[in-house]
C-alpha cells in the first residue's frame, strides 16, 4: 500500500473518530432543568431523605420498615427552583445546581419546610439515557434531621 493511501486512511479514521467523540454538537445545558432531570433528581433527593430518616429512627431504637418508609415518601414533597448549570466537562457531563424545597406533611401537624440552597447534582451522558447523581447528600441529611426535630416538638 502506498504511503499516500495509508495517510488518507489515517486522516479518514481520525476524522471519523473526532466526529464520534464530539457528538452532534455542544452538549445542551438545558438538561439541568429538563423535566426528566428534575424527576430523576427528585427521586434521588427523596431516597437520600428517606435513608436519613431511617438512620434517625434506627439510632433512636425504632424500627424502620417498608410501611414507615412508604409513609415518609408519601408525606414528602420535593420542588426545585433556580435550576442552573454550573459546569460542563469535555465528555459533556453537566454539573448543575438548584434550590430544593422540601415540604413534609404530617397528619397531626402543619407542613414543615426546609430549603436547600445550591444542591449540586450531575447529568452524565450515557448510551441509552442520561445518568444522574447527587454530589453531596449532607444538606439533605441535615434537612431530614431538622424536619425530624420539628416533628418531635
Amino acid at each position: 500500500m502506498s504511503i499516500l493511501v495509508k495517510k488518507m486512511k489515517s486522516i479518514l479514521v481520525s476524522a471519523v473518530a473526532a466526529a464520534a467523540l464530539s457528538g452532534c454538537g455542544k452538549p445542551d445545558v438545558s438538561a439541568c432543568w429538563s423535566p426528566d432531570t428534575e424527576d430523576s433528581v427528585r427521586s434521588l433527593v427523596t431516597e437520600a431523605f428517606v435513608d436519613q430518616v431511617g438512620v434517625i429512627a434506627q439510632t433512636s431504637g425504632q424500627a424502620f420498615d417498608d410501611k414507615l418508609k412508604q409513609a415518609v415518601e408519601n408525606n414528602l414533597k420535593v420542588n426545585f427552583d433556580y435550576d442552573h448549570a454550573v459546569d460542563i466537562n469535555k465528555a459533556g457531563a453537566l454539573t448543575c445546581a438548584a434550590t430544593v424545597k422540601l415540604t413534609y406533611s404530617s397528619p397531626n401537624k402543619k407542613p414543615i419546610e426546609q430549603t436547600i440552597n445550591n444542591q449540586v447534582y450531575n447529568v452524565y451522558p450515557a448510551d441509552k439515557s442520561p445518568v444522574y447523581s447527587l454530589t453531596d447528600v449532607m444538606q439533605i441529611s441535615n434537612a431530614a434531621t431538622k424536619i425530624n426535630e420539628e416533628l418531635d416538638k
